[in-house]
């Protein structure tokens, strides 16, 4: 028992003590003094003996606990002001032996009654006499904290209603008014430790109606559509807004059948080619070995073979048809056409027969159910010669003037058998082994002058879009001057490189061709079976963008395609490096003027091929420069 009690009350604010500090005298009036009944009302820390160590223990606690609640918690300004006078007035009414207490116990037992007081202990030598003082001075401060408590009681109770109402109104006021006074002045009041300054807050209803103003969302497109126009504007709007949705639904649908059809065709395609192994024979009598892949077109492939019953080394570019029963009789005509050629051109021009790419060899065979023709073997197509050896700027002019005689034999030869080739490109012109000419191949689109398309599937299938002559995007009478026109821009890409017209649609490329040629004449333009697609019958306006889908209709005047002075010879200067070379300027011009007689708009008046031939840069003794 003994060395708990020492802890307890080596705790306690009286300062601690040590059994050996004491004479055995002091200790026995120390224990008596406990034994008497205590001279303050309220509950100290010189407890009774007959008090258990835990009852102690739970009061020190309490009390411990409502001092920190009490310091802890905020009081209005306002009754902290009022308490403060009330003290200053107390300590005017106590006598002298109570002005000697500290605040902190008159502040404790004025608050409540409850709360223990610790007073000072003092050491009194002499004995008895000091303990009875002691208790004289405790009941007389007892008699007088109880006379100030109620009278303190009797105002608190007839005040605390008005101080209520009126704090409840000027709570509000202060808290606001309080924060930005201090902002402005950059400094607070400095307030005493012991009356901390009350923190005042805005009523929780304030506080909701300040979310609610500052978290007002936004109106949607329905709120907004009713505020303009009401129902019937809203009605609208979904209206709109569905018929956009189908349309986007339709789309996509179309989207995804076209794709799973392009899969499927690419599917089917592939499977319809043939794949040759090296070393596999074939032919008759297996005449031939097949050695390497030459290339792949949209419906053929070509691999070299080898001759292996002709004497030395011969081989032959060998074309396997896809196994498709609509190319195996388009292919069975060109046979025929070829057969043909070969007969007849022969007979009426056999140097412009020359220039063809006939059958070879066995000629035809059959070959794991694919048809194949045996050609003459070619070094490559002229397009690829362009690339490797032009590298994108065009060829020199010695092998432009070899390859544009060679195309233009091959074509006055067409002419006679009154055959249009209706495909004349770079891909369908095959360079020598020795580089030095080129044949005219791919006789699949060819036709007989009186076998003409219809106006409406030439325009869009016949000859490929960027060689297309005029007379055919406006469904004139064509023949075999659709060709020239083409061979014009071949000759035009051999020198530069590049395309000489380029557009997205039939309508663009006639943009394009006025823009570098000029006008059309109103005969030319108006007289087609698709004229009007193209230009206003009224007077001859151009139609721009007519086939474009999306794009604005407007109409372009005739006067706004003026023929340019020296049309396609700014074009040639840099591919040809003119510049300070009279030489190569007689021979540009020479070109310039061939190339303008091919792409003359009326068929008319565009040269032919034999007139052609004869030209400055074409006839043996013009102009040659290597």
């Amino acid at each position: 028992y003994m060395p708990r009690r020492k802890q307890l009350l080596d705790g306690s604010s009286s300062g601690s003590w040590t059994e050996s500090s004491r004479t055995p005298s002091q200790e026995r009036k120390r224990r008596r003094r406990r034994r008497s009944p205590s001279s303050s009302s309220s509950y100290t820390y010189t407890r009774s003996s007959r008090s258990s160590p835990s009852i102690f223990r739970r009061r020190v606690r309490r009390d411990e606990e409502k001092a920190k609640a009490e310091k802890s918690s905020p009081k209005p300004a306002a009754k902290q002001k009022k308490n403060q006078e009330e003290k200053q007035d107390k300590k005017a009414k106590v006598p002298h032996a109570v002005k000697g207490r500290s605040s902190e116990t008159t502040k404790a037992n004025t608050s409540d009654k409850s709360k223990n007081v610790k007073p000072e202990k003092q050491k009194d030598a002499g004995g008895l006499n000091g303990k009875k003082k002691a208790t004289a001075v405790a009941k007389i401060k007892e008699k007088q904290v109880k006379a100030i408590n109620g009278k303190e009681n009797m105002t608190e109770g007839k005040e605390a209603n008005d101080e209520k109402s009126k704090q409840k109104e000027k709570a509000l006021k202060d808290n606001m008014s309080a924060k930005p006074k201090e902002e402005e002045n950059g400094t607070s009041e400095k307030k005493s430790p012991k009356e901390p300054s009350p923190k005042l807050e805005p009523p929780p209803m304030v506080e909701k109606e300040l979310e609610k103003v500052a978290e007002k969302p936004e109106k949607t497109k329905e709120e907004r559509v009713l505020d303009k126009g009401g129902i019937h504007a809203l009605q609208q709007s979904l209206s709109q807004d569905t018929h956009n949705l189908q349309l986007m639904l339709l789309q996509a649908k179309r989207d995804l059948d076209d794709r799973r059809d392009t899969q499927e065709k690419q599917e089917r395609r592939e499977k319809e080619y043939y794949r040759g192994d090296y070393g596999e024979p074939l032919g008759p009598e297996n005449r031939l070995l097949l050695e390497e892949a030459l290339g792949q077109g949209a419906f053929s492939t070509v691999y070299r073979c080898r001759d292996m019953k002709a004497e030395g080394e011969k081989h032959y570019a060998v074309k396997f048809i896809r196994k498709n029963s609509v190319l195996r009789s388009a292919t069975e005509q060109e046979v025929k056409l070829m057969r043909r050629l070969r007969t007849q051109a022969s007979e009426l021009d056999p140097v412009g027969a020359r220039c063809f790419l006939g059958l070879a060899g066995p000629e035809v065979i059959e070959h794991e159910g694919h048809l194949a023709l045996c050609f003459q073997l070619q070094r490559c197509d002229l397009r690829s010669a362009l690339k490797r050896w032009g590298q994108g700027a065009g060829l020199p002019l010695g092998l432009v003037r070899n390859y544009a005689r060679n195309m233009f034999l091959a074509l006055r030869a067409l002419k006679l058998v009154s055959i249009v080739h209706s495909d004349l490109k770079p891909d369908n012109l095959l360079v020598s082994m020795d580089k030095m000419s080129v044949k005219l191949s791919d006789f699949g689109s060819a036709m007989d002058v009186k076998d003409r398309l219809r106006a409406e599937k030439a325009s869009e299938s016949l000859q490929p879009r960027f060689y297309r002559a005029p007379e055919v995007i406006l469904g004139l009478p064509y023949d075999t001057q659709i060709d020239v026109w083409s061979a014009g821009c071949t000759v035009f890409e051999m020198v530069t490189g590049r395309f000489l017209f380029v557009g997205r649609d039939n309508n663009e490329m006639l943009y394009r061709i006025m823009k570098q040629l000029g006008a059309f004449s109103r005969k030319f333009c108006g007289s087609g079976k698709l004229s009007e697609r193209h230009f206003r019958r009224e007077d001859g306006a151009f139609r721009c963008g007519a086939d474009a889908s999306g794009e604005p209709l407007k109409f372009i005047g005739r006067e706004d395609f003026p023929r340019p002075a020296r049309p396609i010879y700014e074009e040639l200067q840099e591919p040809l490096q003119l510049n300070g070379n009279e030489t190569g300027q007689v021979a540009a011009k020479a070109l310039v003027e061939l190339i303008l007689a091919c792409v003359t708009p009326d068929p008319a008046l565009r040269v032919d091929p034999e007139a052609a031939l004869s030209t400055c840069f074409l006839r043996p003794s013009g102009n040659r420069v290597q």
